[in-house]
């Protein structure tokens, strides 16, 4: 008597599982073999998914990888490794739009709160504006400067340029700490103070500055000011 067939309608059942329960309960290389079964439709997924897992050490870090990575994984081609890259960002996409309908930015920890999710998946440091208009409604987010170490440099000069472009009489600066560490540093606290006097005069408002790192933040200028070291 033939053996069964344990992988026989195995694509089905996986998908069927997510269907009734979304993904809870799966493990992580199932999570990747549902996904692939859409990327590679006449291949079995299971040992690439197995492969990824073990040459990541998990998920996220496979989530994380950049497409070279990824291809230098047996089974995983450009084209998979794109697909691979594009859900986390989709991910990011979708948080954010859902964040920002419903947020009203007339406070600092909403503000914070969807900057969190900016830079979720930064691993090197970035510098962006967050500008605002009189009634604190979202303007834009431009990005300043990238990969820069654990203090900023900002270009006055560029900033200015943002803000007198669109307009924005309010702005909030913002950058992330890859090493996870949201305190600011003495050239963190210094260059606040600078920014907020130059931009005052010209009614363009800084009203914070803040630091993120990972889930967490920093206002720098309320530090400062709890310090009373701020004019």
């Amino acid at each position: 008597m033939p053996k069964e067939n344990v992988h026989k309608n195995h694509r089905q059942r996986l998908r069927n599982k997510f269907i009734t329960g979304g993904l809870s309960g799966f493990d992580p290389h199932e999570v990747l073999e549902l996904l692939l079964f859409y990327v590679l439709p006449q291949q079995d997924t299971n040992p690439i998914a197995h492969r990824l897992i073990e040459h990541f050490g998990s998920l996220s870090a496979v989530m994380d990888a950049d497409i070279e990575e990824l291809t230098r994984v047996t089974g995983i081609k450009e084209y998979s490794a794109s697909i691979l890259k594009l859900i986390p960002e989709i991910s990011s996409y979708y948080n954010l739009d859902k964040l920002r309908s419903r947020v009203k930015f007339d406070e600092i920890q909403k503000i914070a709160e969807y900057c969190v999710f900016l830079h979720m998946k930064d691993v090197r440091e970035k510098l962006s504006v967050f500008m605002l208009d009189n009634k604190y409604r979202f303007i834009g987010i431009k990005t300043m400067a990238e990969g820069a170490g654990c203090s900023v440099d900002i270009n006055l000069e560029l900033l200015a340029t943002i803000l007198f472009k669109f307009s924005a009489p309010n702005f909030i600066l913002v950058h992330n700490h890859p090493g996870g560490n949201p305190y600011p540093s003495v050239a963190d606290i210094q260059i606040t103070n600078y920014v907020y006097e130059t931009f005052k005069p010209f009614n363009k408002t800084l009203l914070e500055h803040l630091i993120i790192a990972g889930k967490d933040y920093m206002p720098v200028m309320q530090i400062i000011k709890n310090q009373k070291t701020y004019i």
